[in-house]
């Protein structure tokens, strides 16, 4: 596991966090030994995961994240909080765990139509300039 992810993932969670992420591999994997298998529960929240995670090695590599990616990790913390550690770096985690509660009491549908509004608003600020 990279440095970032370690310092991200909350201790306890790590194992449900990448069971979650693994699993489609997993179920590819052994395809072999059940021909008529179907990949059942496959939700399309795993994607918020795997950009995560992702944002987190391309900042372990050296990269500073694009807005975009602080807005998706920003997001991503408030509607997760359940697998970031207390003491995890970044600027805008502790404002998310703190003040990200809105957002979990909300729908999945408005969870997403609030992280696209986020998105709307920094590209319209960025068309500005």
């Amino acid at each position: 596991m990279n440095t970032l992810v370690k310092t991200m993932l909350k201790p306890g969670m790590e194992k449900e966090f990448w069971k979650a992420i693994h699993a489609p591999a997993n179920f590819l994997k052994h395809a072999d030994k059940d021909a008529d298998g179907m990949l059942d529960n496959v939700e399309e929240e795993i994607n918020e995961h795997i950009l995560f995670i992702d944002g987190l090695f391309y900042q372990d590599i050296g990269n500073k994240l694009t807005p975009e990616m602080q807005i998706l990790q920003a997001w991503y913390i408030a509607i997760h909080p359940e697998y970031i550690r207390d003491d995890a770096p970044g600027s805008y985690k502790e404002h998310f765990l703190q003040h990200g509660s809105f957002l979990r009491t909300k729908s999945r549908q408005e969870q997403l139509e609030m992280g696209s509004q986020l998105f709307e608003l920094l590209h319209s600020q960025h068309r500005k300039f």
